[in-house]
């Protein structure tokens, strides 16, 4: 658990950037 920190600050960054980008595309095509 000590590495826990330090592991997940990019994957979180990258699943807000691509979630981020997946709702920008479903706005643009009214999907939601």
């Amino acid at each position: 658990m000590t590495n826990m920190d330090s592991s997940a600050t990019m994957p979180l960054a990258e699943w807000l950037g691509y979630n981020t980008a997946t709702l920008a595309a479903l706005r643009e095509q009214r999907v939601i």
